[in-house]
């Protein structure tokens, strides 16, 4: 294995070089593949491997060799000529550059599908981020466990932040009342949270705000499909719109529309009420559009994979 660089251990930081300096030098895009690089570090490590060349890491993490050095270039000096990078010390460093040596505590707000699913994913724990705490405000899911936490009432959100200390936390209600549900996030004190509901949401300045949404996923993977296509596979493709009527009639079928996209172990009632009991967060001027009609009409389109953040509006 040899490496084409010259460098030193990967532990070892360059002269007055701070670990806060270098992540305010790195690319968005950069610390999308960090993140990569560090799945594929802790499979090598599960795997038992010590030892790893770039252009192997590379291939692992489905990039070039070149772009793999370029992006590690900004962590300081890693690796060994000849030798090739040490897993458990470049993984190390990946994890104090990402924030998460000292993992994070997160909680959700909507116990529904979607949040009992998202508890229940042990690839979190795994990566540092461990869920303390459940919120909903449907009678019928207060109280109730979800993967050994009690489903708390939204109603004592506030007071609930300050006794779990949270560092992220996570939407999962209906869009209707995502954002006043993110108000209240940031007025208790979170600064950095993530939504999965569709409408675009504003935060202030200083809280980090990121939305997920897998419908932009996929209509990438269909433009990638469609773009790359024979053209004998013109007529494959399969009519939503005319099977969609007998989909939503149909009991087995899963649907985003009812609530029911994620399939949940744990045979819970209420789909993340929290949402339909509080008010739609209105936009003047918006007579006629839905709350995620009217902040999408009034905000600036980013790219699906790399949106804003810093106390703006997200959107795809």
């Amino acid at each position: 294995m040899t490496e084409q660089h010259e460098t030193r251990d990967v532990s070892g930081d360059a002269p007055n070089v701070t670990t806060r300096t270098l992540q305010k030098d790195i690319p968005q895009a950069t610390v999308a593949r960090l993140a990569t690089y560090l799945r594929v570090l802790a499979l090598l490590t599960d795997d038992g491997v010590a030892i790893v060349s770039s252009e192997e890491l590379a291939v692992a993490a489905g990039v070039n060799s070149a772009k793999l050095r370029k992006d590690l270039s900004f962590l300081g000096p890693n690796g060994v000529r000849g030798v090739g990078y040490d897993v458990a010390r470049l993984r190390a460093r990946i994890e104090d550059v990402l924030g998460l040596s000292g993992g994070h505590r997160v909680v959700l707000v909507g116990a529904g599908n979607l949040g009992r699913a998202l508890v229940g994913y042990r690839g979190f724990r795994r990566r540092g981020f461990a869920v303390v705490g459940v919120f909903d405000n449907d009678p019928e899911v207060i109280g109730r466990e979800v993967e050994g936490l009690r489903v708390r009432d939204a109603a004592g959100l506030t007071d609930g932040i300050a006794v779990l200390r949270p560092t992220i936390a996570v939407i999962a209600v209906p869009d209707d009342a995502a954002q006043q549900v993110c108000d209240e996030l940031v007025a208790a004190g979170v600064q950095s949270i993530l939504s999965f509901a569709l409408c675009p949401l504003t935060a202030p300045p200083g809280v980090e705000l990121r939305r997920v949404d897998l419908a932009v996923e996929m209509q990438m993977l269909s433009f990638e499909r469609v773009r790359n296509a024979d053209p004998g596979e013109g007529g494959n493709t399969v009519d939503v719109a005319e099977n969609a009527p007998r989909a939503a009639n149909d009991p087995t079928t899963v649907g985003v529309a009812t609530g029911s996209a994620v399939p949940s172990a744990h045979p819970l009632n209420g789909s993340g009420r929290i949402a339909r009991r509080m008010p739609a967060h209105s936009t003047p001027g918006s007579t006629g559009l839905s709350h995620c009609a009217a902040q999408a009409a009034q905000t600036t389109s980013h790219t699906a994979t790399e949106p804003t953040s810093k106390g703006s509006v997200v959107t795809p």
